[in-house]
């Protein structure tokens, strides 16, 4: 099966190298390949530049003159996807590539269609403080809400099957 891993960016040139470096050497689990597609969001801090060192690896690296949104990004990721699986990777190394086999093996396992990732069942890495109680508040809200059972419902850990993600008829182009 094939993972195709989008990296959305913008003004990432401090965590850009270090996230594709981590991506790359990413081990999943047998049976699992990986595509790695970067979707620069208009950046204008030289992370444009830092990317062209990749386009030699085997990245895909898409370029937008103008900031669009992480939601746009996104789209211009799933257009790009050949994979039979989607996971989307910040850049900003809140989160740890580690998660790919777990998510994975859940996935598989339980022969799910979807398996959001969390940043509050492990350890937290760069968040700040209010946006750390602001994201337990709103999901708190909306577990009440909707008597959903979601612990980070902001969390950018999405793996989803392409498929389905390709019919969902992603239209925002904000977070």
């Amino acid at each position: 099966m094939l993972l195709s891993i989008i990296i959305p960016v913008f003004n990432e040139k401090n965590s850009i190298e270090q996230i594709i470096q981590k991506v790359i050497g990413c081990k999943l689990p047998d049976g699992f390949e990986k595509e790695i597609i970067v979707v620069d969001d208009g950046s204008k801090d030289g992370t444009a530049s830092i990317l062209k060192n990749y386009k030699n690896n085997d990245i895909i690296c898409h370029y937008s003159v103008v900031n669009f949104g992480k939601g746009a990004a996104i789209r211009i990721g799933i257009e790009y996807a050949k994979g039979d699986l989607i996971i989307i990777q910040d850049a900003d190394l809140e989160y740890d590539v580690k998660d790919y086999g777990v998510m994975l093996n859940e996935l598989i396992s339980k022969n799910l269609d979807v398996v959001y990732g969390s940043r509050f069942m492990g350890k937290i890495r760069n968040m700040k403080f209010r946006y750390k109680l602001a994201n337990i508040l709103l999901t708190g809200f909306l577990n009440v809400l909707y008597g959903s059972g979601v612990s980070d419902s902001y969390t950018c850990y999405k793996l989803i099957k392409t498929g389905i993600l390709k019919e969902l008829n992603l239209r925002s182009n904000g977070f």
